[in-house]
């Protein structure tokens, strides 16, 4: 693989086994050159670790590794041309603010006067300008981890790393530095990979999503892909709020259904499902809305009675729990002054349309 396909990082059954104990299992991934890519996965998923191997802080047990074209694996950390953020974001506590995020510009040599300049927009970036001659111990976890971030970016690397970059940062910084990340990434041609457990501030700047579990990739893809089209209960939850009910597929003569606990039975028309499986329905809860029987009928929609269990304020979204006899479903609508809108307490009809239910195996 060479430079000229543009791409900046692939891996090829990357593996990495750390103490008898297999991390990272047959990960293929490949990153073009400008990319911001966001890997989503819970605490013992293997995103740390993958970031880790590509800087060179954890060596790949099989597989390959190539950055802009060349085989990286046997090259010192600090000759990979990748900077990364920690996710414990440690900071040299005998150097101020300055200090610390000056550290790699001086590795570089790069001239005191630029050297300056760069510490100062970085540190303007993350909005820690005002206190860079502050020490790290009299910075707020929060303070700490902007010093970090902007270390990183400073290094003005051609890949950059970032293991949970907001995760002491409250609602409106992660917003913030989300929103900064995607314009100095646009304004620069960086290539960026993010690893998070959250990504709520940072699906929405991400060009794809990747979501490990387990060591390995279950999904790669747009966010908007992986948002309708998950390949897996893994992926739908991890994107987002996901209507997910257990059950069965079964012919009755011509027509699928789909057997759920409780006796729900839910019609199906895919023509793809041609044998009884096990598996997930899943659909969003904005696919939902109150419906009456005969608009039921005459839409050709698939409906649910349920009583309103109760009711989450989103803002601009009004979303309602319901109870079908055992299953909780949930419901998103727009939010409204109409006094017809659901309350705690009624029993209403749902609906939505069939081609918006998909079956996950199980």
């Amino acid at each position: 693989m060479s430079d000229r396909d543009g791409v900046r990082l692939a891996l090829e059954r990357a593996g990495v086994t750390i103490d008898h104990r297999e991390i990272l299992r047959h990960i293929d991934l490949q990153v073009p050159r400008g990319e911001l890519l966001v890997i989503l996965g819970n605490t013992d998923s293997g995103k740390s670790t993958l970031l880790r191997a590509i800087a060179g802080l954890d060596p790949l047990s099989s597989g390959e590794l190539h950055i802009d074209g060349a085989d990286v694996r046997r090259l010192r950390t600090e000759w990979r041309g990748a900077a990364m953020m920690m996710q414990n974001f440690p900071l040299w506590p005998n150097r101020s603010v300055s200090g610390n995020v000056a550290f790699g510009l001086e590795q570089q040599r790069m001239k005191r006067s630029v050297r300056k300049l760069r510490i100062q927009h970085a540190l303007a970036r993350v909005g820690m300008l005002d206190f860079r001659r502050h020490w790290p111990w009299q910075l707020s976890d929060s303070q700490r981890q902007r010093v970090a971030l902007a270390r990183t970016l400073a290094a003005g690397a051609r890949l950059n790393l970032l293991d949970e970059p907001f995760s002491t940062q409250d609602e409106q910084h992660r917003r913030g530095l989300a929103q900064m990340l995607k314009q100095l990434h646009q304004d620069q041609e960086t290539t960026t990979l993010i690893a998070a457990r959250d990504g709520q501030a940072l699906v929405p700047i991400a060009d794809r999503v990747a979501v490990l579990h387990d060591g390995r990739m279950q999904q790669l893809g747009t966010p908007q892909a992986l948002y309708d089209t998950p390949s897996n209960r893994v992926v739908a939850e991890t994107m987002g709020r996901a209507n997910l009910i257990e059950g069965e597929t079964e012919h009755v003569g011509e027509q699928t259904l789909f057997r759920a606990a409780g006796d729900l039975v839910i019609p199906l028309f895919d023509g793809a499902l041609v044998r009884p499986r096990k598996g997930t329905a899943f659909f969003r809860p904005h696919d939902l809305r109150p419906v009456c029987e005969e608009q039921a009928t005459r839409e050709n929609q698939v409906c649910f009675s349920g009583r309103v269990d109760h009711v989450e304020f989103l803002g601009g979204v009004i979303r309602y729990a319901l109870k079908t006899g055992d299953i909780k479903l949930w419901m998103d609508q727009a939010r409204s002054d109409d006094p017809q809108m659901p309350r705690v307490g009624q029993q209403i009809m749902v609906g939505l349309a069939p081609e918006k239910i998909r079956i996950l195996d199980a």
